[in-house]
């Protein structure tokens, strides 16, 4: 499973909420890639040196991103994905299918708690993203849970 990090969240106009967050893999990407690339410089092999920079500075650029929304309107929880390792065929969660959303702790991150904020769907969990403390958790929670009940 992927770990992506937000930090704030978006009430939009129709009382949608909107979370984003980018990878937590980028940073440990890039440096595998930097280090490839410096042993492709070491044997000369540009053939491969120019794929590995490109991706490496796609990567910089656009980095995978995750984007989970209570969609009011649509009455059903999207997760979308951005980047290379898209879901193409992602299905909607309608709001009957959620039990609850319920927030865990998950360790730390350069000395701030996280938070993993899960779906509990009839199908079972699905992982909505991972949220740095203090991000406003309790407007977060209050707003889910006036969009599900609408």
């Amino acid at each position: 499973m992927r770990t992506y990090h937000g930090k704030e969240h978006r009430v939009l106009g129709d009382g949608s909420i909107e979370i984003e967050g980018a990878w937590a893999g980028v940073q440990p990407l890039a440096i595998g890639l930097a280090l490839a690339m410096s042993i492709l410089l070491l044997l000369r092999a540009r053939l491969l040196l120019i794929p590995t920079f490109g991706f490496a500075l796609y990567l910089l650029i656009l980095p995978t991103r995750r984007r989970v929304i209570f969609d009011v309107g649509a009455r059903c929880l999207r997760i979308e994905h951005a980047g290379p390792w898209r879901e193409l065929n992602a299905v909607p969660i309608p709001f009957a299918d959620i039990r609850a959303v319920r927030f865990e702790r998950a360790g730390r991150k350069g000395g701030r708690a996280l938070l993993r904020a899960v779906a509990r769907t009839t199908w079972g969990d699905a992982y909505l993203m991972t949220l740095y403390e203090g991000t406003d958790e309790v407007a977060l929670v209050e707003g889910i849970s006036r969009a599900l009940s609408v």
